[in-house]
């Protein structure tokens, strides 16, 4: 096996699965480890338990559906502050995929979608579980790809008023706006990190003006993202590179 840990593959486990100096994967995880990237015993892995904990382990055996790890190390990890909420108006079609996969990767550590009043309509029609299935394998991809010790947790979608009400409990709320043309990101962050910084994020055509508003009497502070207007699917993404790399989480 390669010392290169860049070559080693990254896995996931449930907090409750290490039991006695082992853990075992079944199901689609052992498919893909055993079918697709041919593991061997022996193999050595990095794994995390998405809350804290990670380490080193080493395949064992393959017990008929589940392949057997034996654990050769267990760090505990601190979160490093601040943790990134991402507050994303429902975008259309399968875009939301792309932005947790891709925020997932910078370092965002929950997403929280809502509607507003451009975003897809029907929040019943929209939420399911199969969708919940799919944000939940896509952020786990995600963050094995990225090899992430905490797996960033998701909200059911949210109406416009209990987002407004979420809004007032942040420590710190950033609204990217292309009506704002002073303020920038760094601009509106102190110099000591606070526990969390909430990512506002509306739709494709963006907030109307009394969206806006309503934001920033909730509390989040209106911040221009340059000269260029981007996509929906980009700006969480821009936002949360700009803010993890002022206090150097990323």
């Amino acid at each position: 096996m390669s010392g290169d840990k860049g070559n080693v593959e990254h896995l996931f486990i449930e907090p409750g699965d290490l039991v006695e100096g082992s853990f075992s994967l079944a199901g689609e995880e052992f498919f893909h480890l055993l079918k697709v990237k041919r593991a061997r015993r022996g193999e050595e892995f990095t794994w995390s338990d998405g809350a804290g904990r990670t380490g080193r382990a080493v395949l064992k055996e393959v017990d008929g559906s589940k392949a057997v790890f034996t654990v050769l190390e267990i760090k505990e990890v601190r979160r490093r502050a601040p943790s990134l909420r991402l507050y994303q108006a429902l975008p259309k079609a399968g875009k939301m995929d792309d932005i947790m996969r891709r925020c997932t990767e910078v370092g965002v550590d929950g997403f929280i979608p809502f509607a507003s009043s451009r975003s897809v309509p029907g929040l019943r029609r929209y939420w399911s579980d199969q969708r919940r299935r799919r944000w939940e394998r896509i952020v786990r991809e995600a963050a094995k790809q990225s090899r992430r010790d905490f797996l960033p947790t998701i909200t059911e979608p949210l109406t416009w008023e209990d987002c407004l009400d979420m809004l007032r409990g942040e420590e710190l709320a950033l609204l990217g706006w292309e009506g704002e043309g002073e303020r920038r990101v760094f601009g509106a962050l102190p110099e000591k990190a606070p526990g969390s910084v909430a990512l506002v994020v509306g739709p494709e055509g963006g907030f109307s003006a009394h969206e806006v508003k309503e934001l920033s009497e909730a509390g989040a502070l209106p911040v221009t993202l340059g000269a260029n207007v981007l996509r929906t699917e980009n700006a969480g993404m821009v936002m949360a590179v700009l803010v993890g790399g002022f206090y150097g989480i990323i």
